[in-house]
């Protein structure tokens, strides 16, 4: 039995692994090869910029409403519920691996046209899926998350390497079409992988599922300690009496909580007991309206929220403003193509290295995978965010200062753009990858019972009191309500993802407003403005234009859209 459940164990991370290989899959089809897929489609080159920028915003409006529905499922189905989780999880990884047949005979079929309306459709349908997949397997399997994180930046290898192989052994074949088949096959690998990360979740956690029946959720298990104080059965017996006679008096009241036994008479007495008696009004009015309230609002996955607020501000930070500068703005804007396509590849294979040091350091229970209020190193990573924040604000420089000594050197020296890039995404790729790691372990506990005797105590130069190693080691002990520990995770995804597509909005808004400026920078709109009045005149001009540009996501015309 013992090695069925190891051999289980090992199954589950394998498919926590193929389960972040596969997330991005659909996103490298879309955006990766693009440029295959325009004369794919008879789709002019001029309209690269287009063509991506569109299936790119498509696709993650679809997956933020994937996690988005996936996530209101999860928060407000109940926990006695939860086991069916790894039914669903199950149906949604077969659901990405079907999708992608759909966009395979998109492309491939209907002779030299393809069906681009199909593959538009059938990217975005995979990011709605790819978007419910996200949560609810963030939610059934949380130790293994730093497996799922892990293994996200892989897949841009896996597809860098595979199109520098294809293009190098297949140039210059005869009679062969290397910019169809070079997606074609990169489809059916999707397919492959896909299929397999399906097959080992299948296997892993749906054998789970039958066990997961014939026992209650643990929250509902965990028995809350409880010390109780004896006293004589006399008095006993009187507490009982007082307690029927109070009971009678007044039902439902919690006013015997309040009593003294020494109420003073006469006026001073009468405004104490009015006194005593408003607060237990209040609390019982506040005792009752949470109750009524508990049907709508759980107040422990808010608490268990607020013990991972750090983890969860860590990568939302990390990923929703990625996609405001980058690679939009930069490498791609600063410089030529060929030279911005070897610092994003350079970046990209420098993503596994996080990735690689997360995993070994929670296979070996060092890892971010803990409870950060015992291990409080953990929030010095937020040091990271430093330098990310100022490369953000550096990347605006060489646009808005173009003649400053900093914009030229970004827009003359690859050293210090790749420099400033690499920083940027090294810093987002620690931020995230900790992030999401630590956020779904920050488990609330549940204190065991204490027993102190005066021989317990003892009476150092800084007073009584336990040593600050004994304190640490019995919150150790102490039992983990971990029944929120997947919501936690789900609610995280999705806060990420909505600032992610916000911004992303935001940032084509940008540039898309920047592009219509810089035509004539004689008449520079913010030339005369102060910096904070400059501020507000791009962020609300941003703002719209992203707001039209949301409105253009979907079409059932797409071939009409690119061609104008």
């Amino acid at each position: 039995m013992l090695k069925r459940k190891i051999n289980l164990k090992l199954v589950q991370k394998a498919a926590m692994f193929m389960a972040g290989f596969t997330l991005y899959q659909c996103l490298r089809i879309a955006l990766t090869a693009s440029s295959f897929a325009l004369k794919r489609f008879s789709i002019p080159r001029r309209n690269v910029d287009i063509f991506i920028t569109k299936i790119h915003n498509a696709m993650e409006v679809a997956i933020f409403l994937g996690i988005l529905l996936m996530t209101l499922y999860i928060l407000f189905t109940p926990r006695k519920y939860a086991h069916y989780n790894n039914v669903i999880s199950v149906i949604t990884n077969w659901l990405v691996c079907s999708l992608y047949f759909v966009v395979l005979y998109a492309y491939a079929g209907n002779g030299k046209m393809g069906h681009l309306t199909i593959y538009y459709w059938g990217l975005v349908l995979s990011g709605f899926a790819m978007g419910l997949n996200q949560s609810i397997v963030m939610s059934v399997s949380v130790d293994n998350i730093s497996f799922f994180a892990g293994a996200i930046p892989f897949a841009g290898v896996q597809v860098s390497v595979y199109h520098i192989l294809f293009l190098k052994f297949n140039r210059g074949r005869e009679n062969y079409d290397v910019e169809y088949w070079i997606l074609v096959y990169q489809i059916i690998f999707a397919i492959i992988i896909s299929a397999v990360a399906a097959t080992l979740w299948t296997v892993g956690f749906l054998g789970e599922f039958t066990s997961k029946r014939r026992r209650n959720s643990l929250i509902d298990n965990t028995e809350i300690p409880a010390i109780v104080i004896a006293g004589s059965d006399q008095s006993s017996a009187q507490n009982d009496k007082n307690m029927d006679k109070l009971n009678k008096n007044d039902s439902g009241s919690d006013i015997y909580s309040e009593m003294d036994s020494d109420v003073r008479l006469g006026q001073k007495g009468l405004k104490d007991l009015e006194r005593r008696s408003k607060r237990v009004y209040i609390r019982d009015l506040t005792r009752r309206l949470s109750r009524s309230l508990s049907f709508f609002v759980d107040l422990s996955f808010y608490k268990s929220v607020c013990n991972a607020a750090s983890p969860i501000l860590m990568s939302t930070i990390a990923m929703g403003l990625v996609y405001l500068v980058f690679p939009a703005i930069a490498p791609y804007r600063f410089t030529d193509l060929v030279t911005a396509h070897r610092i994003d590849v350079s970046i990209l294979i420098t993503f596994i290295a996080p990735a690689l040091i997360n995993i070994i350091l929670c296979a070996y229970h060092i890892g971010p995978n803990c409870d950060w209020s015992l291990n409080k190193h953990w929030h010095f990573v937020w040091l990271f965010a430093i330098p990310y924040f100022i490369c953000i604000i550096l990347f605006f420089v060489p646009i808005h200062y173009p003649e400053s000594t900093f914009g030229k050197l970004m827009t003359g020296n690859t050293s210090v753009l790749a420099t400033v890039c690499f920083t940027f995404s090294l810093s987002h790729a620690i931020l995230k990858t900790v992030g999401f790691t630590g956020a779904g372990v920050q488990s609330t506990t549940i204190p065991n019972p204490t027993i102190v005797n005066n021989t317990d105590i003892s009476f150092g130069p800084k007073g009584p009191g336990l040593s600050e190693k004994e304190v640490k080691i019995a919150m150790q002990n102490c039992k983990k309500d971990r029944s929120r520990n997947g919501q936690v995770s789900s609610f995280n995804i999705l806060l990420s993802y909505f600032f992610l597509v916000v911004f992303a909005f935001l940032g084509d808004g940008y540039i898309k407003t920047i592009k219509l400026f810089e035509r004539n920078r004689d008449f520079w709109p913010t030339y005369d403005m102060g910096f904070f009045a400059s501020t507000a005149f791009w962020i609300k001009k941003s703002f719209k234009r992203g707001l039209r540009s949301f409105g253009e996501v979907f079409t059932l015309d797409v071939r009409d859209q690119l061609m104008t």
